[in-house]
């Protein structure tokens, strides 16, 4: 069991480091970048519309908000 919690706690502590650097290279931040996913947004809320859908690892959170009314 100890090699699994220190596998989680690398894992941790890898992608804590890497988070900033994943946010700002997909742009999420920048009002351009979500006028060209426009389009993609619109279509996922359609598709999950009425559903009850589970996000995981969801990593800058853009997603969420945009397609769930409770957010």
């Amino acid at each position: 069991m100890s090699k699994i919690f220190d596998l989680i706690q690398e894992m941790q502590v890898y992608y804590r480091h890497r988070a900033a650097e994943y946010d700002a290279s997909m742009g999420y931040e920048q009002p351009e970048r979500v006028a060209q996913l426009s389009g993609v947004i619109d279509r996922l809320r359609r598709l999950v519309a009425g559903k009850k859908v589970l996000e995981i690892a969801c990593g800058p959170c853009f997603w969420t908000p945009r397609l769930s009314k409770l957010c």
